[in-house]
């Protein structure tokens, strides 16, 4: 403590003698002397170096000393919680941050300003590099929290490499250092966000950076948001795939996501072994058939976007969660219903399908029509993609177990005469316990019959998500006597949504909501003024809905409700 005191009281009488003869020596000089090498000018410029290190020593005496205070409980009282409380609070922080910077839930939005190229691609950048860098932040709080930090090894296990500018030079060893801190399991996410890296130098820096952690890749997510060169059309994904396919071990990976938000139309992932050398739609992966099966086999979570592998792949096999996507910029990708089938045969525990591909119907004429393939452990089914018209393909492919399910759907133009879903579907209906159900239109804002629904909606359901749908005073509530409906809601999503004060107050009456979710962008009408979202037309809805909240809208209805649909979470199978 006497050597703390005095060495404060020396350094600080140091430091005004030092201000004095800086200032001193500052008005000895002479602006009018043009001589660069005047004794005096020299010694300015040499103790402008000197000061840049004084900084940096400070910086770490202040960092010292922080340390130490935060170690106190009665300064800082969450010091008192025990090491497992603090864990579980820094992995519940961490995932919350990690949503907050994973620009790979957020669609790449073309340039619209006519000052803008038309190739150009708008990405929210907050990813750029995190900050905080936020498992290394916690390292350097106190003594304690860095000990914590260390030997919390899920902390580490997820890393994310945005190539967008040469900063994924330090990401890469960034990396590197959290895959040795991390135990055998690593979450690894490679984002092309920029065609001007594409480089040898690149893809030589990646392949030996999955070199080096391939062993330990449980789940990997490769995602091009580049728009291929006229002049070299190959997708960028197919150079993040040969880059760390390789390195992987087989038996070890659990989640495979590759997306393509710009393919140039490659649509099949085959080995090179048996990919023909006319075959232009094919990312060619240059292992042999056998080691990509391998790799393939054992994984349990497969999401695909725009680039497939062939539909008898094994990697379609045991899956429990398996999502089928395209791109608007993607030419059409089909899979027959014979193909689908037998997949969903092959994955008997799928708990997640998303499905946006279109299906061939088979010709029942000449194989027969067997019946749905029963899933008991489903849990969400996700048609919102596909155009009303065609999800019959695959809902009468399915029949779920008696677990409650998510369902999102598209349906056509409502109608007040005729139900609001088609046959097919309430035929589903009736073999399946939906208990929260997302509708999407099909057309622009259509009036959707309150009515209609409270009816035609499961009786099990709980929750129910409307997107892009006019509610208002021109769709009045209107139920025949002893016809059954829905009499309370525990909760109603709202998304780009016209509303009206009234109908929301009028469906109310009839069947109780709990709760209501909606973004701030959606539009409210009262008094036939429309009127944007904000806290004092919110207000207008606390009487008639207990509890109000607001969602950020670049987030999918289906994850309103739920904490981590988005991401794969292998420690819950």
């Amino acid at each position: 403590m006497e050597e703390l005191v005095e060495s404060s009281k020396l350094l600080k009488a140091c430091l005004d003698r030092y201000i004095r003869a800086c200032s001193a020596i500052t008005l000895s000089y002479s602006p009018a002397n043009k001589d660069r090498n005047s004794c005096l000018l020299d010694a300015i410029t040499s103790e402008l170096q000197v000061v840049a290190a004084y900084e940096k020593s400070i910086q770490t005496a202040q960092s010292t000393l922080s340390k130490g205070r935060n170690t106190c409980p009665a300064l800082v009282p969450i010091e008192s919680l025990p090491s497992e409380v603090l864990e579980w609070i820094f992995e519940l922080a961490y995932y919350s941050w990690l949503r907050s910077v994973d620009i790979e839930n957020f669609e790449p939005v073309d340039g619209e300003d006519e000052d803008v190229p038309s190739d150009y691609i708008q990405y929210d950048m907050n990813v750029k590099l995190p900050h905080p860098m936020f498992p290394e932040t916690l390292t350097r709080v106190c003594v304690r929290w860095r000990q914590v930090a260390l030997n919390l090894h899920r902390l580490w296990s997820r890393i994310d490499l945005p190539i967008f500018s040469q900063s994924y030079k330090r990401l890469l060893l960034r990396g590197n250092a959290f895959a040795s801190r991390a135990a055998m399991e690593l979450d690894v996410h490679i984002l092309m966000a920029s065609g001007e890296m594409e480089s040898k130098s690149l893809y030589r820096r990646m392949d030996r950076f999955c070199a080096t952690i391939g062993s330990k890749i449980r789940a990997l997510q490769l995602t091009n948001g580049v728009k291929s060169h006229p002049q070299f059309p190959d997708s960028y994904l197919a150079s993040l795939l040969a880059a760390s396919f390789a390195h992987l071990t087989p038996g070890t990976l659990d989640h495979l996501a590759l997306i393509d938000h710009y393919p140039p139309g490659a649509n099949l992932i085959e080995s090179a072994e048996l990919a023909q050398s006319s075959d232009r739609d094919i990312i060619r992966i240059k292992l042999p058939q056998r080691q990509i099966a391998e790799i393939l086999g054992p994984i349990r979570s497969l999401w695909l976007k725009s680039h497939f592998f062939p539909w008898e792949s094994p990697a379609y096999y045991g899956l429990v969660d398996l999502r089928l996507l395209t791109s608007g910029e993607a030419r059409s990708v089909s899979i027959e219903s014979a193909q689908l089938r037998n997949i969903l045969s092959a994955c008997p525990k799928l708990r997640t399908f998303q499905c946006g591909i279109e299906v061939k119907e088979a010709n029942t004429a000449t194989q027969g029509s067997p019946g749905p393939v029963y899933l008991a452990e489903l849990e969400e089914l996700h048609l919102r993609q596909m155009e009303y018209y065609e999800n019959q393909d695959v809902i009468s492919l399915i029949s779920p177990g008696p677990k409650p399910l998510s369902l999102s759907i598209q349906i056509a133009r409502p109608s007040l005469s005729e139900s609001l879903f088609h046959a097919h579907v309430l035929a589903f209906f009736a073999r399946s316990n939906v208990t929260t159900l997302y509708i999407e239109s099909h057309s622009s804002c259509p009036r959707l019959p309150l009515g209609r629904l409270l009816t035609d909606s499961p009786k099990t359901t709980c929750i129910i998500g409307l997107r892009g749908f006019n509610l208002t005073q021109e769709t009045v509530i209107s139920i025949d006597p002893g016809q059954s409906y829905l009499t309370q809601l525990d909760c109603l999503n709202l998304t780009q949504c016209v509303c009206h004060i009234e109908s929301l107050q009028q469906m109310v009456n009839i069947c109780p909501v709990r709760m209501v979710k909606l973004p701030e962008p959606d539009l409210l009408v009262d008094n036939e003024e429309r009127v944007r979202w904000n806290p004092r037309t919110l207000d207008r809805l606390a009487p008639i809905f207990p509890v109000v909240k607001c969602v950020k809208e670049d987030t999918s209805v289906e994850e309103w409700n739920s904490w981590g649909i988005v991401e794969w979470d292998w420690g819950t199978f």
